[in-house]
């Protein structure tokens, strides 16, 4: 009988996300397949700064479209007047090309699975949920930043050089 070839599935994203214990050490936490690598200096700053464009972004579509929604659409159908509707409805639909581009490259940068990228992308839609996703993705850029922070600090612990510092 022949021999048959090993296949080596790689990992889709799909599969759900692996369990581990957090750097508090409880168990259970949710962790995306690729997090576990170390991460630079370099590459943590740059997450920051696209964390900060994301965060700038989320807070002005989620204020504009609340406004839009409870202000400017009541003011529209009430008869009184369509101009606050037109105004922050076209500045919301640019700015919401902004947010697409802030939440992607973020989303993109950090290798969150598309099921989560595709929400954050929609938050900008729904009247409050950018706020909702802006927080949950600052988690999520916390939770990876410290993980790859200490991956690299395991990585130069077993070379001999000494552990990056930790400190935010």
């Amino acid at each position: 009988m022949l021999p048959t070839p090993s296949v080596r599935s790689r990992p889709t994203g799909l599969e759900g996300p692996r369990l581990a214990a957090s750097p508090s050490g409880e168990e259970g936490f949710p962790v995306a397949n690729s997090q576990a690598r170390a991460l630079s200096e370099s590459t943590i700053r740059a997450n920051h700064r696209s964390l900060i464009r994301y965060r700038v972004m989320a807070y002005v579509t989620g204020v504009l479209l609340v406004f839009l929604v409870f202000v400017g659409v009541p003011l529209q159908v009430a008869g009184v007047t369509s101009l606050v509707a037109k105004i922050v409805g076209t500045c919301h639909g640019f700015l919401f090309i902004v947010y697409l581009m802030a939440a992607t490259d973020l989303t993109i940068r950090l290798r969150v699975p598309i099921l989560r990228m595709i929400l954050v992308l929609l938050a900008g839609t729904i009247p409050f949920a950018a706020f909702y996703a802006e927080r949950r993705m600052t988690e999520y850029c916390g939770r990876t930043e410290r993980m790859g922070r200490s991956a690299a600090g395991r990585a130069q612990a077993g070379s001999g050089a000494p552990a990056p510092a930790t400190g935010t």
